[in-house]
């Protein structure tokens, strides 16, 4: 059973690791097998607390890491587990990508995600996942698929596997097709863009620009030709949906087009 939780500090990218202290083995006792070692990483202490809780029932020891939006992994995750669960939830592609190889280096991962989410399920095998838990479906379909990861079993099929990167490929290529249109913009006109972004006014960002409005609205005009968008409204989505950014983002407008 779960003696006690202890909560201590792990650096900047977890807020804090749970570790869940058992009942000790008896020394004395050869026969005695050692308990597997789980990692839990989910954002939620208290849902976190319940899968572990779980867990130890079924015998594992088991710690848990509650993530933080910033820091770095390596610093804090040391130790080697026999199996890593990591609770999907809202993490962006960029997140999956940071998240899972970083974990995989400390053990086999699970991501647990609902099974209709299939993008998700794509990014989190192309990043290096071992296995997929539907988290709609009893906790008992987790710990036996812990258990067979435990055992050496391939736990996703090479049909499914190939289906899910098929789809992440497909993804990824839509993605380069609509982001390919911003590669056209100059320097000035990713800053211009940027302020577009934050909502500031063609004013402001002539006035921090240290150019005139006409300027601005000229460059304006052009960011339209290049993206095929007739208003900012339509330039900013589109800028959001494929998760655009400025490659020179501190760079100031100072020259007329």
């Amino acid at each position: 059973m779960v003696k006690s939780w202890s909560i201590s500090p792990s650096g900047p990218e977890f807020g804090y690791v749970v570790r869940a202290q058992l009942e000790p083995a008896d020394p004395s006792d050869p026969s005695a097998p050692s308990r597997p070692k789980i990692l839990v990483v989910d954002r939620h202490l208290m849902i976190a607390e319940s899968l572990a809780f779980c867990l130890n029932l079924e015998g594992f020891q088991v710690d848990l890491a509650v993530p933080s939006p910033e820091g770095d992994l390596e610093d804090i995750l040391p130790s080697r587990w026999d199996v890593v669960v990591l609770n999907v939830e809202l993490e962006t592609q960029d997140d999956i990508s940071h998240l899972v190889p970083l974990l995989s280096r400390h053990g086999p991962v699970v991501a647990l995600i609902a099974s209709t989410n299939r993008l998700p399920q794509a990014w989190c095998i192309e990043a290096g996942a071992v296995a997929l838990a539907d988290k709609e479906q009893p906790v008992g379909n987790l710990i036996e698929l812990v258990n067979r990861i435990l055992d050496g079993e391939s736990t996703i099929g090479s049909r499914e596997k190939e289906t899910l990167l098929e789809l992440g490929r497909r993804h990824s290529n839509e993605l380069h097709r609509r982001r390919a249109p911003f590669l056209d913009l100059t320097d000035r006109e990713q800053v211009v863009l940027t302020h577009l972004l934050d909502g500031q006014p063609v004013r402001n960002i002539a006035r921090l620009s240290g150019v005139t409005e006409s300027t601005i609205r000229s460059q304006i005009r052009s960011i339209f030709r290049k993206l095929g968008v007739n208003s900012q409204l339509r330039a900013v989505s589109l800028a959001r949906q494929v998760g655009w950014s400025a490659t020179t983002p501190g760079e100031d407008v100072h020259t007329s087009t």
